[in-house]
């Protein structure tokens, strides 16, 4: 077993990140870059406290006027992708809710599929600290697929134990992943949304005065974005989850920080303007409140500038498929780096691995020497040429496969260390 020992990477391997992921990573950037945010990608800003993590998945802090004793997250218990299809009548493999028991058919996807190991790595963004805490939004999601699916408040309930038993699996994996990512053992505490609704309303109510926006109040939206202020810490001091004297730090995927200045929050905009009144690390109601933003799951490594978080045709890392996709990593060799599902795979869940980055960074830099040789290749005139991009290839593919082949066995032992081979 690869001894996971978290270690820092110098600048160069950022180059690894950017020619992969550049197109995501501006849209994000440009985003977090207005109102004077602190960008830390290239390693411009790197607060001691984010230790390793903040190379080279790192994107975004902002202030941090006090020094945090604890990192807060919060798992998505259905990722968009997921939630959309069910909002849809569809369960997330294609096939239809059950029309008579649609809450038990829901809850056999669930059971049967997550989490995730994206769910779980996103859930938190791994510091150098000891404490952690996650929320899991048991009853928020109940009401929203409740809602859409016109369910009965049985069937309601009954989703809400789905969710809070799906929480209780997320809490044992997310520290684990936790302990692997960092190194060292952590602590780990959470609370379930249901657990303080009334405290969330509430603040919603403080919000929505303060701002003169009314409309926050009947906005299933509303109770989420508290938990991007000090008035969750506050709740979550009052009912005992956190200690009086914690500081938290929102460590969570850097889009989540970057949806202040786009249109989650509707036309309205009241809760935007709460945030813009009070940023986050400076003086204002949200001062002692500092924030983390890190690449978060990608689903795939080329293509367009958004890329979702959710893994496409199929490819979800559950119990039941994680044999598989290692067994799928033995055909994968001649793929291009940017089409590789290893290379995502890495990215995604090695990053704090020196030696895998470096693998990584071993594989780029083949494949360059690959394009260029093809590049030469095309501009000789002759009959022959494909011919000698062929015996190219020759070349490169055995070195290729090896660097491969260790990847693929790295993530083997981390999936088997995860539990979930």
């Amino acid at each position: 077993m690869v001894n996971f020992i978290a270690g820092g990477l110098t600048d160069e391997f950022y180059k690894v990140y950017e020619g992969i992921l550049g197109g995501y990573i501006n849209r994000l950037t440009k985003a977090l870059s207005q109102e004077g945010r602190g960008i830390i990608w290239k390693g411009e800003k790197r607060p001691e406290l984010l230790g390793y993590s903040s190379i080279p998945t790192g994107l975004y802090t902002s202030e941090i006027p006090y020094k945090p004793t604890i990192a807060i997250g919060g798992t998505c218990l259905l990722a968009t992708g997921d939630l959309t299809k069910i909002l849809k009548g569809e369960l997330p493999n294609g096939e239809k809710i059950g029309q008579n028991s649609p809450e038990k058919s829901i809850a056999s996807w669930v059971r049967s599929n997550l989490p995730r190991l994206d769910q779980i790595r996103d859930s938190v963004g791994p510091l150098s600290l000891d404490k952690y805490f996650v929320v899991f939004e048991d009853d928020l999601f109940a009401e929203l697929v409740s809602t859409k699916l016109e369910l009965n408040q049985g069937q309601k309930k009954y989703l809400e134990g789905v969710f809070k038993e799906l929480g209780l699996e997320c809490a044992g994996q997310i520290k684990k992943w936790l302990g692997i990512s960092t190194g060292k053992a952590v602590d780990l505490s959470y609370c379930f949304s249901s657990d303080v609704s009334g405290d969330l309303g509430e603040a919603v109510e403080i919000v929505a005065k303060e701002t003169g926006d009314s409309s926050l109040l009947g906005s299933s939206r509303s109770k989420v974005d508290i938990m991007y202020t000090q008035l969750w810490v506050d709740i979550l001091k009052r009912k005992g989850f956190l200690a009086e004297g914690d500081i938290a730090i929102c460590s969570e995927p850097a889009d989540h920080f970057a949806n202040d200045l786009e249109e989650r929050y509707g036309d309205s905009g009241g809760m935007r303007r709460y945030v813009a009144a009070n940023p986050r690390g400076k003086p204002g109601n949200n001062e002692a409140f500092s924030a983390y933003g890190f690449l978060p799951c990608v689903s795939r490594i080329s293509g367009g500038q958004q890329l979702s978080r959710m893994y496409t045709a199929g490819k979800v890392l559950g119990k039941e498929t994680a044999t598989g996709i290692i067994s799928g990593y033995a055909d994968l060799g001649q793929t291009l780096v940017k089409e590789n599902p290893i290379i995502r795979d890495a990215l995604n869940y090695l990053f704090f691995d020196p030696e895998s980055m470096e693998l990584v960074d071993g594989l780029v830099n083949i494949e360059s020497g690959l394009v260029k040789v093809k590049r030469g290749a095309k501009l000789v005139a002759g009959e022959n040429v494909e011919l000698e991009i062929a015996e190219v290839k020759k070349f490169f593919e055995p070195k290729t496969k090896a660097v491969l082949g260790k990847l693929a066995t790295i993530l083997g032992e981390l999936y088997s260390t995860m539990g979930l081979m």
